[in-house]
């Protein structure tokens, strides 16, 4: 299942990753340092290495607490995002800047996720 996110906020990046991140944290019980990374494009320095570490590889493993302090997308940005919390079986990220989304064969840890957003909307099978 796939839910986007259209939530948005008053920072350069316009979308609330941060806080995307820490909820599917908390919803999913993920409590380890490290999540894995699949895709990343973005503005700053941090975000251009991982951009650049990701040229020749399907995925790098990535400190969560980094992740989310970039991910406030007010001295860095994302354009692209896309993290697994592989245990949970979860993928979460933003697309494009267009919107954030959250995916997962389990529905209802979507849905709790999901919960927490305003602006929602089920992705078509």
């Amino acid at each position: 299942m796939r839910t986007w996110i259209m939530d948005e906020e008053n920072t350069p990046q316009r979308f609330p990753l941060r806080r995307l991140i820490e909820i599917a944290r908390q919803e999913a019980s993920y409590t380890a340092p490290v999540c894995i990374a699949t895709r990343a494009r973005g503005y700053g320095a941090s975000i251009r290495n991982m951009e650049i570490a990701l040229e020749d590889v399907d995925s790098i493993e990535v400190d969560l607490r980094e992740v989310e302090g970039l991910a406030e997308g007010t001295r860095e940005w994302f354009y692209d995002l896309d993290l697994e919390f592989p245990s949970r079986g979860l993928r979460l990220g933003l697309h494009d800047s267009t919107a954030l989304y959250i995916e997962s064969d389990d529905a209802t840890l979507c849905t709790s996720i999901a919960a927490n957003f305003q602006n929602t909307r089920n992705a078509s099978p």
